[in-house]
């Protein structure tokens, strides 16, 4: 009997060990995820911000409109 007990004690151990690292692994995409969606971000902003510098912005949205 004692050793299931012990038994037990160590299924629960290694079920909940399972949990917490499931639980690091997707908090880790996470901020991966929202890493990479914030450089791509930053990219097109810088992309556009130097078409706006160098008045191309203007010519293609003229382009689209009409």
């Amino acid at each position: 009997m004692k050793y299931w007990i012990i038994g037990a004690i160590v299924v629960i151990s290694l079920g909940y060990a399972n949990y917490i690292m499931e639980e690091r692994e997707q908090a880790a995409n996470e901020a991966y995820r929202l890493r990479v969606v914030a450089q791509r971000k930053a990219a097109k902003d810088k992309a556009f911000n130097d078409l706006a510098a160098r008045g191309e912005f203007m010519t293609t949205f003229a382009a689209v409109k009409k």
